[in-house]
């Protein structure tokens, strides 16, 4: 191991007095530090002050859509936030695809999803609407029943928000899985 190899301090220049590349570095570590620290101090605070901790699996179905959709939709306030938390009508909607993935009989095509503003005497609420392949062979209207429950929870689990209305529209039909083709 040679003395460039081993860890130790930052590098200097001759005279073992630091040069003014390493402080620039040092600065920014520095600031970098203090910004992670008061990241990890605020969302200490949030997670304190929140009465439900959030799904594990929205951040992933959240940030999935952020990278791969263009056209987000609006914005939707998150209850209880006072307007600072804010999520994509589009992230809500692949979110949602994502609870009904457990559904083999059912391939969502489209999912759009609309937030209607709260009224003063009514509040917001979401228009969802599918289309989707079923297989061969299934009961639509009791699957209807089921996408909708799923639809409602998952937003209100997820999101804490409430589904207005769900309206399905199946646009293909493909063989059931086990049946020959």
């Amino acid at each position: 191991m040679t003395d460039d190899d081993r860890p130790g301090p930052e590098p200097t220049v001759a005279g073992g007095v630091p040069g003014p590349a390493d402080s620039a570095d040092s600065a920014d570590s520095a600031a970098l530090d203090r910004a992670n620290a008061l990241l990890d101090r605020a969302s200490t605070e949030l997670s304190a002050s929140t009465d439900r901790d959030p799904s594990p699996g929205l951040l992933p179905a959240v940030m999935q859509t952020v990278r791969a959709e263009l056209r987000p939709g609006r914005l939707i306030p998150l209850p209880g936030s006072d307007g600072t938390l804010l999520v994509t009508e589009t992230a809500v909607g692949n979110a949602l695809v994502a609870h009904l993935d457990g559904l083999p009989e059912l391939l969502v095509r489209r999912c759009t999803v609309r937030h209607q503003e709260s009224t003063g005497q009514r509040p917001g609420s979401l228009d969802v609407a599918l289309t989707a392949a079923v297989a061969y062979g299934t009961q639509t209207g009791d699957l209807v029943n089921r996408i909708r429950s799923i639809i409602s929870v998952g937003a209100q689990q997820l999101f804490g928000l409430v589904v207005g209305h769900v309206d399905v529209e199946f646009v293909d039909v493909y063989p059931a899985a086990g049946t020959p083709r």
